[in-house]
């Protein structure tokens, strides 16, 4: 436990060091976003669409999920970021059920993916719910969901809502920063909650 936050408190200063030094650069650059913001819907479409792609490629989910509430506000920000989220659980889910588990182990590690299915075994859907926020678990459980052929219609009830919760916390931090006018502050949100998440999936292990 104490290596893993030695380890935690390390990487946070050795990205957010540079950050507080390029903070009121970095600020400038988005403040000049948001007095000429791209068009809104383009935006929108690239940040779901990278969010979509999150289960089968090394997108920083969390940072663009907290972008969009950043740029777009929290309403629409979270909107986006649902219906991304959505998008990746349903491939991930696709993939799974059509292709296997040889496809399944291009994404995810063996070994992972056994202990999806023995969490899966004990807790159900509920699974989904558990690893939503946790990196690499995230997509490891809906890949295993189409694995083990979970009801699709059970599949997505659980998705939306935990996506929802998911959606509405990273897009809040997003448009709180934006009003704050501080990005380094949205930055760190999109690394503290999914930290807070993968350290409590430790603790449950």
């Amino acid at each position: 436990m104490r290596s893993w936050f030695v380890l935690g408190v390390l990487l946070l200063v050795f990205i957010l060091v540079p950050f507080f030094a390029l903070e009121p650069r970095v600020n400038a650059m988005a403040a000049a976003l948001r007095e000429r913001p791209p068009e809104t819907g383009w935006l929108a479409l690239l940040l779901a669409s990278l969010l979509a792609l999150d289960v089968a490629l090394p997108v920083p989910s969390s940072v663009v999920a907290t972008l969009a509430g950043f740029a777009l506000g929290f309403g629409r920000g979270a909107a986006v970021v649902w219906a991304g989220l959505m998008a990746g659980c349903a491939g991930g889910y696709w993939l799974g059920r059509a292709f296997g588990e040889p496809l399944a182990r291009r994404f995810v590690e063996s070994a992972q993916l056994a202990g999806m299915a023995a969490s899966f075994e004990r807790w159900g859907a509920w699974t989904l719910v558990l690893c939503r926020a946790v990196p690499v678990l995230a997509e490891a459980s809906v890949l295993t969901a189409g694995l083990l052929r979970l009801s699709l219609r059970r599949f997505l009830a659980v998705c939306a809502l935990s996506n929802l919760g998911l959606a509405a916390a990273y897009a809040g931090v997003g448009a709180y920063s934006a009003k704050m006018e501080s990005f380094l502050l949205a930055f760190a949100g999109s690394l503290i909650l999914p930290g807070i998440a993968l350290l409590w999936s430790r603790l449950r292990a």
